[in-house]
């Protein structure tokens, strides 16, 4: 039988993901132009990243609230961060 009298302090720590780069002359030439098909290409770059942080704060929080709620908040919260975003 599994021992199920470990505290949560002694669980090994997960493996963090990567945010995955987007090309950085895309990111220039997005902050210069401020195009809307530059930004769509990286709101389409950083999307799985949105939806696996959705389904990690889904199980976290045990589906109180649905997957499509969650992935579409993220969206907007990465369509903001996008269109905020000042390298300087």
């Amino acid at each position: 039988m599994k021992d199920t009298t470990k505290m949560d302090s002694e669980k090994k720590p997960r493996k963090k993901r990567a945010i995955p780069e987007a090309d950085p002359e895309l990111w220039e030439e997005f902050i210069v132009t401020r195009d809307d098909k530059l930004r769509e290409e990286l709101i389409l770059h950083y999307q799985p990243f949105v939806i696996a942080t959705a389904i990690t704060i889904g199980r976290r929080v045990g589906w109180r609230v649905s997957q499509e709620e969650l992935v579409s908040h993220g969206q907007l919260g990465l369509m903001k961060a996008i269109e905020g975003y000042d390298p300087d």
